[in-house]
């Protein structure tokens, strides 16, 4: 859910978004990878553009969230991220 909100792809207008988003979904990669292998993860902060549901012609019509990783399994992690992106957990 959160990949249709926040894909590189989907922010080609808008190039400082796209690789902020794109850095922020290669550090939860890696957050991730470590989680799987059963080591504790840095803290990180990732920051996400949301793209609303529809067409977007305007930068105003992005909304910034940032998001604090602590957490230390992969369950909690996903459904934080979700419900800082206002995305359903189920």
């Amino acid at each position: 859910a959160i990949l249709f909100s926040v894909h590189p792809d989907l922010f080609g207008k808008f190039p400082i978004e796209r690789a902020t988003n794109e850095n922020s979904l290669q550090v939860l990669s890696s957050y991730i990878q470590t989680l799987q292998q059963n080591k504790p993860p840095s803290p990180a902060t990732l920051k996400f553009y949301l793209r609303p549901q529809g067409n977007i012609s305007e930068k105003k019509d992005l909304k910034p969230v940032n998001i604090k990783l602590a957490q230390r399994d992969i369950r909690n992690t996903v459904v934080y991220i979700l419900s800082s992106c206002n995305l359903p957990t189920t």
